[in-house]
């Protein structure tokens, strides 16, 4: 029987050994400053995280299901990791050190993590460089309202500096970012509009307060815009915007009221409409595309007048002149108005006309005379035929025009 406590003995020790030897080889890659006198009582080796670059994991226990984790890394980086409970994985604090400079026992403090309830996300945050700079804060935001979603504020620092604020879901999407000047105040806000989707967003520009919008930016898929306000209100004056083969611009009065608008679809043509004092509708221009080839088989360009538009005070149309190529009256339209009773249309041929149609007070066609045999005369005015000049467009800067949304399917 003793000589069988002897063999186990022997064995118990050369396992001990093996085991020994083992885990010197496991760390002799780096150098490693747990050593046995400075190892704590009562503390144990786990396995590290390779994933994260850790080569050893020393672990206290506090005697209550928690403790620390002293750990190193492959960089040199080393952290402490304070649990609540191993068992639950439920952490309290995390503290990163910097590599240690030669002639310092510990680096500088790189950040501070403190975690939220479950022990898994971050409930606050601080990181810093290397002389000890604040580059980075963050805390968990409640939610406030309806809302039952919480938010991650996040401030980022320059030299010492706040230069943006950011608010970021838990799983790390930002949804606005904030950017400040040197002073304070605030230079522009970015929205993000969809969840997840970083071609969705708003963003404002601020003028030297802070406060008050100069102009907005506004993007989704297969559209952008930009929004121009008058100086120090928040009234719109030039809204500029881009959608696939199509380009606008809204001109309004300092009173808010609707002056201008510009509507240009490449491929066809564009038209200028008017408005009144009243911000009614007061006349439009259209100015058809025409594409001929030249000799050589190139393509030529030029706009030529297509219809014309009046409107009265109230904005009703009382008159429609419609065009061909040559500038000849095609159709035209004479709506009910204060000095017509009744609306009438007209219609021409290589400048003759060839139909007339009659309406009622109703607006319902009555009588319709072909090749009538009268002359009438219209207040064509010769600078309907001036082609006005497509004006430049602020939102041209984003080309959308690969943008077209063809359906779920």
């Amino acid at each position: 029987m003793r000589k069988l406590h002897m063999i186990i003995a022997a064995s118990a020790a050369v396992l001990t050994v093996g085991i020994c030897v083992a885990a010197a080889g496991f760390f002799n890659s780096v150098e490693i400053p747990f050593t046995a006198e400075t190892r704590p009582a009562g503390a144990q080796l786990i396995l590290p995280d390779e994933s994260k670059g850790e080569v050893r994991r020393l672990r206290t226990f506090d005697g209550k299901g928690g403790g620390t984790d002293q750990v190193l890394r492959k960089d040199g980086f080393t952290q402490e990791v304070v649990y609540d409970s191993f068992s639950d994985n439920r952490r309290l604090k995390e503290t990163t050190w910097f590599p240690a400079k030669p002639g310092e026992s510990q680096g500088a403090k790189q950040s501070v993590r403190y975690f939220a309830a479950a022990g898994v996300g971050t409930s606050s945050l601080q990181v810093w460089d290397e002389n000890g700079n604040l580059i980075r804060s963050g805390e968990l935001v409640k939610p406030t309202g309806n809302s039952n979603r919480w938010y991650f504020a996040v401030k980022l620092f320059q030299n010492g500096v706040l230069v943006e604020n950011q608010m970021h879901h838990t799983d790390g999407f930002v949804v606005q970012q904030d950017r400040m000047r040197p002073d304070g105040t605030m230079e522009s806000s970015k929205r993000f509009m969809a969840p997840n989707n970083e071609s969705y967003w708003q963003t404002r520009y601020f003028l030297a307060d802070g406060k008050t919008v100069d102009y907005q930016e506004d993007r989704s898929f297969g559209s952008y815009s930009v929004t121009r306000f008058w100086p120090g209100t928040d009234v719109k004056k030039e809204v500029s915007a881009v959608t696939p083969g199509n380009r606008t611009l809204q001109l309004f009065r300092a009173d808010g009221t609707q002056a201008r608008v510009f509507d240009e679809y490449k491929t066809l043509g564009y038209g200028w409409t008017d408005y009144s004092d009243k911000g009614k509708v007061a006349f439009k221009r259209y100015f058809a595309r025409v594409v001929t080839k030249t000799a050589d088989g190139k393509e030529s360009e030029r706009f030529v007048i297509r219809f014309v538009e009046e409107y009265n005070q109230e904005g009703v149309k009382v008159s429609r002149y419609e065009f061909n190529d040559k500038g000849q009256l095609v159709d035209v339209e004479l709506h009910k108005s204060a000095s017509r009773k009744t609306r009438t249309d007209y219609r021409f041929e290589n400048g003759v006309l060839v139909k007339r149609t009659e309406f009622n007070s109703e607006n319902r066609v009555v009588r319709t005379v072909e090749k009538p045999e009268e002359t009438v005369q219209f207040a064509i005015k010769s600078d309907w035929y001036k082609v006005e000049a497509r004006p430049a467009v602020e939102a041209d800067r984003v080309n959308v025009d690969s943008e077209v949304s063809h359906g779920p399917y």
